[in-house]
């Protein structure tokens, strides 16, 4: 104690902010690597589509009622729109 203030060591603020620190392992990586991937094709499929007036997204949800490509429902499975590829 310093005063009335309590001073805490560097070393001991660093071992802190470990404990709220997620570390990197080599699944991590991947599943990162992975999002990364899915949020690239996802910005891709919007992208391809932006200027489209017959399309509200590339892909969206199950409860979104624009047309789209592609569609994720409640469970999470992906789903093609075959018939919005006549818009295009």
């Amino acid at each position: 104690m310093l005063g009335n203030n309590v001073v805490f060591s560097r070393k001991w603020a660093e071992r802190k902010a470990q404990e709220f620190m997620i570390s990197p392992t080599i699944a991590r990586t991947h599943a990162t690597k992975l999002i990364n991937d899915v949020k690239e094709a996802i910005n891709n499929l919007n992208a391809f589509v932006a200027d489209n007036p017959c399309f509200g997204k590339g892909i969206t949800t199950s409860h979104d009622s624009r047309r789209c490509l592609c569609w994720l429902d409640d469970e999470g499975e992906l789903h093609e729109d075959k018939e919005a590829y006549e818009f295009i």
